[in-house]
């Protein structure tokens, strides 16, 4: 035969070989459960998502493969993933982009907001608008030509705008940024779309400042509870791995530090969650209550959802939850209707409050404004989105 028809041959039998050995390597890996799950599921649809999900999130040597795929993106310095869905700045930060070419309208947004804000039965009742700022900084983030850019910070400038027409109070911590004595390079995670916690608790500060300017808000020995080194950091070198991270792996991406930050001082708390049929009850020290140190010991895959460091604050995010302090009854009880910038803020900011409550519009299925108006006696209600979350999903107040 022809050396050049053996040689097809051979890589055509290498390649089947190899397609074939990966087949019932993900057969084993997926097998029991997607047996379980065509016993239990009905609905054909359902059926095949849960497949699609099953297969893709235990896939053979799934990580390894991202891995390699991202050190080839990075040897061909490539600064796009995933078709453009993460994006690389100039100072190696990584971004969730999106084509747009215009600010989105945010009129039925505000809408939504405004009716909240007149169905609240309490008139007492301070209602405010919080706007986390995105990852992308003016003035400080770069992005090469021909990569997409999702208009975000546009589409909250026209949504703030409105909002002042309205008069609806607002506080847009993008204008504040430069305040807060953070470098730049240390607001946000490079592997994750989150402000980092040092950032997070800057923002919780921030708050409180803005209340008082705003309401005449008084918090008791704020200068105290407000002080960094009252509060415990312990920074993690090389040991946070965020979602954008997990998506292109850690040769693209790179790793981040964590720090961790809790009171020294004394705290008390009762913390209670509930998400779907899951209800939780924490009793103890903000550290007992308040974190989930799962994330700090956990020995399995890095990139497994128990290591999310960032989820340690509050157990992440949950439908409904609801923080007392018991060792400050006399402070301010707020509720916040958020995203999962607001996790580890709210973590902070319960340390000078009586009561904060969380409500998170992805994984609660009730009417907000009706959970809203049973807490009786509330001071704040503050909602809370970042830039790349003003969309329908998050303003489902009053379904």
């Amino acid at each position: 035969m022809n050396p050049f028809f053996i040689k097809k041959a051979v890589t055509a039998v290498l390649f089947l070989f190899v397609l074939f050995a990966g087949f019932l390597l993900n057969f084993s890996n997926t097998y029991g459960e997607i047996k379980e799950t065509v016993r239990q599921e009905k609905d054909m649809s359902a059926l095949i998502a849960s497949i699609d999900t099953i297969v893709n999130e235990n896939a053979f040597a799934k990580y390894s493969c991202i891995e390699l795929y991202g050190y080839i993106q990075d040897v061909l310095y490539k600064n796009e993933e995933n078709d453009f869905e993460v994006v690389k700045d100039k100072n190696g930060f990584l971004h969730y982009m999106y084509f747009e070419n215009k600010a989105k309208d945010t009129s039925n947004l505000v809408d939504s907001l405004k009716t909240f804000q007149n169905e609240l039965l309490n008139q007492n009742t301070n209602f405010m608008y919080v706007m986390p700022p995105d990852k992308y900084i003016e003035g400080y983030t770069e992005i090469s030509t021909g990569l997409p850019y999702h208009y975000a910070n546009e589409t909250a400038d026209d949504f703030l705008a409105r909002l002042q027409k309205e008069g609806i109070s607002y506080l847009d911590y993008r204008q504040k940024l430069g305040e807060s004595g953070i470098p730049y390079e240390k607001l946000f995670y490079q592997t994750d779309h989150h402000w980092t916690i040092e950032t997070a608790f800057w923002a919780y500060t921030s708050l409180l400042d803005y209340l008082e300017n705003e309401y005449d808000q008084t918090f008791k020995h704020k200068e105290y509870y407000t002080d960094l080194t009252n509060y415990n950091c312990i920074t993690y070198p090389n040991s946070f791995i965020g979602s954008m991270g997990r998506k292109t792996g850690t040769l693209y991406s790179g790793v981040d530090d964590f720090t961790l930050i809790y009171p020294k001082f004394v705290t008390d708390f009762s913390y209670d969650i509930e998400t779907g049929d899951v209800q939780l009850s924490m009793e103890g020290r903000f550290d007992e209550a308040l974190l989930v140190m799962e994330p700090f010991i956990y020995k399995g895959n890095k990139y497994d959802v128990q290591a999310d460091k960032y989820s340690s604050y509050l157990y992440g995010n949950q439908g409904i939850a609801h923080i007392k302090n018991n060792l400050n009854t006399e402070g301010p009880k707020v509720l916040i209707v958020k995203d999962s910038f607001m996790v580890p803020v709210a973590a902070f900011l319960s340390t000078v409050c009586s009561d904060v409550y969380l409500v998170d519009p992805r994984y609660y299925e009730g009417n907000i404004i009706d959970f809203t108006n049973d807490i009786e006696e509330l001071d704040y209600v503050m909602v809370a989105f970042s830039p790349q979350d003003l969309t329908e999903e998050f303003f489902r107040f009053g379904e």
